[in-house]
């Protein structure tokens, strides 16, 4: 029995180890330091395919909202730069999405006449499985464009509306998380140790 109950807490505190390593998602910056924009004729394309994104990481978009704008669409608009029946449309310059499923794709462009079409656009393909620090899932084959099943506008829960405090910074995204993990990591330590402490020495 004593064993048995050993087993359990050890298995407890493990769990949630693992827990707090897939909670704490990436958070990537689209276009890193050039961010969101038509100047420099960043390759958006080369970006994400430079990445492996997960569910649970953290997608952020900063632009100049003068000048810029954030629209979900389908595939088949990401295609033609279509922003007709968009998911979603955000203005806010600092927008921010954490992925809520895998193997899946997102789209986004910017609706701004000629912008989309001049290179601002981007497909973020998501792997199979949560972000858990590991060696890179292979990349998925790109998913057909079926208008009787679209991708699921909850693939992604965006930042609050611009009315809302700023979307946080990737440093910000992060150290929330940590800091989360950091405690429930530090619970599941204090009650393995008091469980130790408290248990009769075994035979």
């Amino acid at each position: 029995m004593f064993l048995s109950q050993r087993a359990a807490m050890v298995f407890f505190w493990l769990a949630t180890m693992m827990f707090c390593e897939r909670a704490m998602g990436e958070v990537y910056e689209v276009g890193d330091a050039a961010g969101w924009t038509t100047i420099g004729h960043i390759d958006y394309k080369a970006w994400a395919a430079s990445k492996s994104f997960h569910s649970g990481d953290t997608i952020v978009f900063k632009y100049n909202k003068e000048f810029h704008n954030v629209v979900r669409v389908t595939h088949k608009n990401y295609n033609a730069c279509n922003a007709t029946g968009a998911y979603a449309t955000y203005t806010s310059g600092n927008d921010s999405f954490v992925i809520k499923r895998q193997r899946t794709h997102l789209f986004f462009i910017c609706s701004i006449p000629g912008h989309c079409e001049a290179g601002q656009k981007i497909d973020i393909r998501v792997h199979n499985g949560s972000n858990s620090g590991g060696a890179p899932t292979p990349t998925p084959s790109p998913l057909p464009d079926n208008p009787s099943s679209p991708p699921s506008p909850t693939d992604v829960t965006p930042a609050p509306a611009p009315s809302s405090p700023p979307a946080k910074s990737p440093t910000e995204h992060k150290e929330s998380a940590t800091a989360s993990c950091s405690g429930k990591l530090w619970m599941a330590i204090v009650a393995v140790a008091a469980y130790y402490l408290t248990s009769p020495v075994a035979l």
